[in-house]
């Protein structure tokens, strides 16, 4: 993946050869993470086995329940239980059946239970930018894009569906929009008409101009007026931004935060 920099997950580890790859080759930190203890066991083994102790922390956790809501990763690896309840009973290999654990195999109904789970923390868990890759069952590529493509969903740039070598669809690749792609999805939904017919009252928090400027073009194209929706910023931050837009005719909402937590409070609005 391009977003090289940052702390790297490797969910539902196993025994750790993904981490100890990340770690060996991209030369990354890595917290892997799995439900099982005994899992966990053999991914030490071979954690020190490759002299990757020092870039790899094993953590026992099911799925991200312990990361929420202060941890955040810029690339999330899985390789989650993905085969559906029916074909563990009638269809696996007998092989693959007898000595894999249940735990690592049982997707539930559909075989894309546990993923769905994942999907639902992936938005506060993924920084802006940031890529997941998650193993699949070939057959189960559809059902991935609509589960994290869903109609109105701001938060995923994209799902690219790899195959492997036997051309089986194998991987999903899971890319977060970045935070001004997720800024304009969410304009153009708050400008829709439906949201309109609800006397839904947009106010939008932004110092940047261009951002300021794609979101009057969003308003124009729905025909949405000046006084239908309003900029937040903080007195004193390009002031003459904000003077310029008063004087277009457009509602400008201004903050002047005192008191200690004035820097920390400041920050964040110029942030966002």
């Amino acid at each position: 993946p391009g977003n090289r920099e940052g702390r790297c997950l490797d969910l539902c580890c196993g025994s750790g050869v993904i981490a100890v790859i990340l770690a060996t080759e991209m030369r990354r930190s890595v917290i892997a993470a799995d439900i099982s203890a005994a899992a966990l066991e053999v991914a030490a083994i071979n954690i020190a086995r490759h002299n990757v102790s020092s870039r790899v922390s094993l953590v026992q956790a099911e799925l991200m329940s312990c990361f929420l809501p202060d941890h955040k990763f810029s690339l999330i690896v899985s390789n989650p239980p993905y085969v559906s309840t029916r074909e563990i009973v009638e269809e696996l290999e007998p092989e693959v059946a007898r000595y894999e654990p249940r735990l690592a195999l049982d997707g539930g109904e559909s075989g894309v239970d546990v993923i769905a789970m994942i999907r639902d923390s992936l938005p506060e868990m993924l920084t802006p930018g940031g890529d997941c890759f998650i193993e699949i069952g070939d057959g189960q590529g559809d059902a991935l894009k609509s589960l994290f493509l869903a109609q109105n969903d701001c938060c995923f740039r994209f799902v690219k569906i790899y195959r492997d070598y036997s051309g089986r669809e194998r991987v999903a690749h899971i890319r977060k929009k970045d935070i001004d792609q997720a800024y304009v999805c969410l304009a153009r939904r708050v400008f829709e008409k439906k949201q309109v017919k609800k006397e839904f009252y947009p106010v939008f928090a932004t110092h940047d101009h261009k951002m300021i400027r794609q979101v009057q073009d969003l308003a124009a194209e729905n025909q949405i007026q000046k006084h239908e929706y309003e900029f937040e910023m903080l007195f004193g931050v390009r002031p003459r931004l904000q003077k310029a837009l008063v004087r277009q005719g457009f509602k400008v909402r201004l903050y002047l935060p005192n008191g200690k937590d004035f820097w920390p409070y400041a920050i964040r609005r110029i942030g966002e």
